[in-house]
């Protein structure tokens, strides 16, 4: 994991049309009467209505998790996801309970807020131009404004700190990282019905409004509010490419600024927890979380990069010097091999990682 990439991205910001919406609705907003979350730990049949209230999280651990159908999955509060994943780390302050019911009455106070500004901002120029990219925008000034006040933090993140990987540090904190406020702004948009995914690059993520019709991304790091009046920023995939620096390959594969299903999402929550073991240098503990990573996501290729370190560190304890210099000579491929995938056609790239992904999710 490379903590600096969201550091990178405020660049992004200064190339960016700044969006200015009308937050001073939501500040004025009382909070709203709370209702249990839509969402539940115990997921048993997909067909089955969700129940009402949260029960019993605790049952559940990200091999549960990783365990349902897609289906279960998809209807899954990411939220819920992510603090299954994080819990059990030290310094949690509620119990997962108490956190889904702080972002429940964030997601009621922003419901209500919304369709009041919604009657008053027909006539606004985004608003004409694009509804949906005005609320989503207009809840990440909302969130950032002193009424709920959420922060991006301009520090470094460092993964032996599990509250900057995790909803749960955001929550407690209101201050977020490229980490944890994407997760913030997909459980508020799980809430409130908008189809709002997850997408990653080169160790950062950030939204996107993925429909099947209108598209659109939402940096998650660059919202600012003064409590009157906000800004917000949608980034091209073509800036996030450059800015990032992110490879063909990693688009061909289908990971880099692909808008992720939830089991994909269950995917990087795992990387995410795996940079805390690997930070506090429980190699055999990363590991297990990178396998499981990489059998729900298994395009990323940062997720095999970080996997194949993982493995590394703890062949150091399993074989000697001259064992693990014989296995490296087996694994590198002739250099004629090693460039085949660079010298394709886009096309072709594109066509070989389909036919290895799937060879791989067979070989599962």
């Amino acid at each position: 994991m490379k903590p600096h990439i969201c550091g990178k991205l405020r660049s992004i910001t200064q190339i960016c049309v700044m969006c200015t919406v009308v937050v001073g609705l939501v500040m004025l907003t009382p909070s709203q009467p709370q209702r249990p979350s839509q969402t539940n730990a115990r997921l048993i049949d997909a067909s089955a209505d969700l129940p009402s209230t949260l029960q019993e999280p605790q049952v559940l651990d990200a091999l549960d998790l990783v365990a349902m159908t897609d289906g279960e999955l998809d209807r899954f509060d990411p939220l819920l996801l992510n603090l299954i994943v994080g819990s059990g780390l030290p310094g949690q302050k509620r119990t997962i309970e108490e956190y889904v019911r702080v972002v429940d009455e964030w997601g009621e106070r922003l419901r209500a807020a919304l369709g009041a500004a919604e009657l008053q901002a027909a006539e606004s120029p985004l608003y004409v131009e694009n509804p949906d990219l005005w609320r989503t925008g207009s809840m990440a000034v909302a969130l950032a404004g002193p009424s709920i006040g959420i922060t991006y933090t301009d520090a470094d993140v460092d993964n032996g700190r599990p509250e900057q990987l995790f909803a749960w540090g955001l929550i407690d904190s209101k201050e977020g990282t490229c980490a944890t406020m994407p997760v913030l702004y997909l459980a508020i948009a799980h809430r409130l019905g908008w189809p709002l995914k997850g997408v990653v690059g080169n160790d950062h993520m950030w939204c996107r409004w993925d429909d099947g019709m209108t598209r659109f991304n939402l940096e998650a790091t660059s919202a600012e509010s003064d409590g009157s009046t906000g800004s917000f920023v949608s980034v091209s995939d073509e800036d996030y490419a450059r800015d990032l620096g992110l490879h063909e390959l990693g688009k061909a594969y289908g990971a880099d600024l692909a808008s992720l299903s939830n089991r994909q999402l269950l995917g990087v929550f795992l990387q995410h927890r795996a940079g805390y073991w690997w930070a506090h240098k429980d190699w055999e503990r990363a590991e297990e979380d990178l396998l499981l990573a990489r059998s729900c996501f298994p395009e990323s290729r940062d997720i095999f990069q970080f996997l194949v370190m993982a493995m590394g560190r703890r062949a150091e304890l399993a074989f000697t010097l001259e064992e693990r210099r014989v296995m490296a000579a087996r694994l590198l491929p002739p250099a004629r091999a090693s460039t085949r995938l660079e010298q394709m056609p886009p096309n072709q790239v594109r066509q070989e990682m389909q036919r290895l992904n799937q060879r791989s999710r067979n070989n599962e």
